[in-house]
Order: structure tokens, then sequence, then C-alpha cells
């Protein structure tokens, strides 16, 4: 029997994993949908291939690996860090415990994630905004004035070029003149053929500002 290649086979493929996707019901991470962990699985796929016996049936192969690799993402990406009740018998839902009554840090192994792996867990999943509006609305605004920033660059670029270079600052970035403009407004020549007027001193000028407003913010910024 002639082997068929993962190409051949790949809209078949497609369509197994696919009918895999009421088995993914893990929902609190909305950044790996199945959409997302798809294209993964026919990659992990695609590398076993050699693996396939092809004297049996290409559909529970699959549904196999499939099966296999949901397991594999649940686990790294959520259980790796969550709570050890998520993986306990006393475990009878409803965030209770058989055991303890409450799942809480009475439990020793839940203490001990309590203090090793919390922040971790919470860093990977989304979180409510309403049960979390006092850490939201108490964050610093680290937001910038865009507008504010400009206008001092602007402000502070002037103080420090000469009247020339300020003539070509000003056409350039606050009247947004193009250079071949600014350079007949102010009169600017060349001496080189094939060349646009004054391309030479409008070329210095620019590597200047540039240079200036890299200074003026690493000195601390524009606000």
């Amino acid at each position: 029997m002639q082997k068929r290649t993962f190409e051949e086979c790949y809209d078949e493929i497609h369509s197994i994993v696919e009918k895999q996707r009421p088995q993914w019901t893990f929902k609190a991470n909305v950044m790996r949908d199945f959409d997302d962990i798809k294209s993964e699985i026919i990659t992990h796929v695609w590398k076993k291939w050699e693996l396939y016996d092809q004297s049996r049936p290409l559909g529970g192969w699959v549904a196999t690996i499939v099966k296999h690799q949901l397991a594999n993402i649940l686990r790294d990406s959520y259980l790796s860090t969550s709570s050890p009740c998520s993986r306990c018998a006393c475990n009878i839902g409803e965030n209770l415990c058989s055991m303890y009554g409450e799942q809480g840090k009475e439990c020793p192994l839940y203490a001990k994630w309590y203090k090793t792996k919390r922040h971790s867990h919470e860093a990977r999943l989304p979180l409510s905004l309403e049960n979390h509006t006092d850490e939201v609305y108490s964050m610093p605004d680290s937001s910038m004035d865009l507008e504010k920033a400009i206008g001092s660059l602007h402000a502070k670029m002037e103080g420090l070029l000469t009247r020339s270079e300020w003539e070509i600052y000003r056409r350039l970035y606050l009247e947004h003149k193009t250079e071949e403009e600014t350079a007949n407004e102010l009169g600017l020549k060349t001496s080189e053929s094939g060349r646009k007027m004054g391309y030479k001193r409008i070329r210095q000028v620019k590597t200047l500002i540039l240079k200036r407003a890299r200074e003026l913010i690493a000195e601390g910024g524009l606000e």
C-alpha cells in the first residue's frame, strides 16, 4: 500500500481536528481559544506523521493526538500554576472542600501554593474588572499628554537652534512643508548637479535636530 503524505490528507486532518472543538471547554483564558490552538495541533500532527500506521483509520489516530494536545495545553497554561484544589479529590465544587469546609489556607497544600504560585497563576488569567476596581482605579496615571509634549519640544528646540536652523525646523515640523518648499522659501541652493536645491543644508539641520531632540528626552523627557 502506497503511503499517503500529510499534504494529501491535510483537508481530512483539518476536518477531524475541527470536530474536536467541543472538547476545549476551558474559557477562562480568552487569549487561547480553540481557533488559536488548532494550528498548533495540526502542526503537531505533521511532526508525528511518520509514526502514523496507515493501515489504521486516520480519524482515530488524529483524535487521540488532539485529546493529548488539549490536555497538555491546558496543563501548561493553567494547571501548572493553579491551586492544588483543582486536582484534589476533596474538591466538591463552588470553592468547597470536603475536608476543610472551604478551600483556603487551612489546607497545608493550599497555603504553600498561595505563597509560591498564586501570583504566577493570576498573571496568566484575565480577571474580572468588577472584582478589582480598587486596584484598577488606584493605579497611577502614566499616560502622556501628546499635544503638550509636542508643544514642549517645539519650544525647547527653538531655544537650542540658531535662527537659520529654526527657520528650517519651523517650516518642516510646524508648517509641514516639503524640503523643496523650505529650500525655495529660504533661498537655499546646491552646487551639485542632480540634487534638489538646499538638500545638503537641510540634511545637516535635520541631523542636528534629531540629535538635540534625543538629548532633550534623555535629560528628562518633555513634560
